[in-house]
């Protein structure tokens, strides 16, 4: 086991080593063979795209971090409003996507269902 890294950079080297030793091998057949409910689907994005933040995930993970976790909650509530209109920017713009999505969803079902008349 390695010794706790004193710096961000010493945590961020530490962090690239650990990624480079794992190997994540994509398998195509496996993808097919998960179902569409397995993927997801277009009733999940939708759960995910509105954006809810909670307050009370700020916080510090550093030793004696109870200073650091009140002032960030502190500069949080101080930026609410701005987190607000950020938060709802992303969330329009997510809602968007997910109808540009649903529309190509429908239009290739139609395309693959003129294709099997044709066959």
């Amino acid at each position: 086991m390695t010794a706790e890294p004193r710096t961000p950079e010493e945590a961020a080297a530490e962090a690239r080593r650990r990624a480079a030793e794992r190997e994540y091998p994509v398998d195509p057949a496996r993808l097919e063979a998960l179902g569409a409910d397995e993927r997801g689907g277009l009733s999940r994005l939708q759960e995910w795209a509105a954006i809810e933040v909670s307050p009370d995930v700020v916080r510090s993970t550093r030793r004696a971090g109870a200073p650091i976790t009140r002032l960030k909650r502190f500069l949080a509530r101080m930026l609410l409003q701005y987190h607000n209109e950020e938060h709802a920017q992303i969330t329009r713009f997510n809602v968007h996507l997910l109808g540009y999505v649903a529309a190509l969803e429908e239009r290739v079902a139609e395309l693959e269902q003129r294709l099997e008349r044709r066959e």
